[in-house]
C-alpha cells in the first residue's frame, strides 16, 4: 500500500505468528528432537506447534494443528504442565504432556 509522501506501509503482522516465529527460530530444532511431548498453544488453547513426540503421544491419526488442546486431549488421562511465554501483548503457552499416574 502506498501512502502519501511515497512511503509504503508494511502489512501488520499477526502477533501470535510473530512470537511463534521467534520460538521457532530460537527453539524449533530443540523442540522437535526432545523426547518429551511438547505443544505450543495460543492463549486460547489453539495448538500452533507440536513436536513429533507430542503427535505420537496423542496418537490422534488426524492433524492437531489449529485444534483446541482440550478437544484434542478429550477424555484421555493426561497431565499438562504449562509455561507461559509473553512477547509484547501476545501470550503463548509451552505445554509438556505426560500420562496421568494415579
Amino acid at each position: 500500500m502506498r501512502r502519501p509522501g511515497g512511503r509504503t506501509s508494511q502489512p501488520i503482522s499477526n502477533p501470535s505468528q510473530e512470537i511463534l516465529a521467534i520460538v521457532e527460530a530460537e527453539f524449533g530444532a530443540l523442540l522437535e528432537f526432545l523426547p518429551a511431548p511438547l505443544l505450543v498453544t495460543s492463549e486460547a488453547g489453539e495448538i500452533l506447534r507440536a513436536n513429533r513426540a507430542a503427535v505420537l503421544f496423542l496418537d490422534r491419526g488426524v492433524p492437531i494443528i489449529h485444534q483446541r488442546l482440550d478437544v484434542v486431549i478429550g477424555s484421555q488421562l493426561v497431565d499438562v504442565s504449562t509455561t507461559t511465554l509473553r512477547y509484547k501483548r501476545t501470550v503463548l503457552r509451552l505445554c509438556a504432556l505426560q500420562h496421568h499416574n494415579w
